[in-house]
């Protein structure tokens, strides 16, 4: 019986290690994600202020008023 849950506890360790894989590896695309649209939207803010407008309102739902 101590070596069935010595068993289970190695294989919920093991399990646990695999999340946390898997956690750090969507954790640091999703960082990457992340600094790809904060550099595209401050491209489009400087080049192209209708292109933003545009991505806003259609991600949004909401209509931009100009100042």
């Amino acid at each position: 019986e101590i070596e069935e849950k010595q068993l289970l506890m190695e294989s919920f360790l093991e399990s646990m290690a695999n999340i946390e894989e898997d956690y750090e590896r969507a954790l640091s695309e999703l960082e990457r994600e992340r600094a790809k649209k904060t550099k595209e939207y401050a491209r489009k803010f400087s080049e192209d202020k209708q292109g933003l407008i545009k991505d806003i309102e259609t991600t949004l739902g909401i209509e931009y008023v100009a100042p």
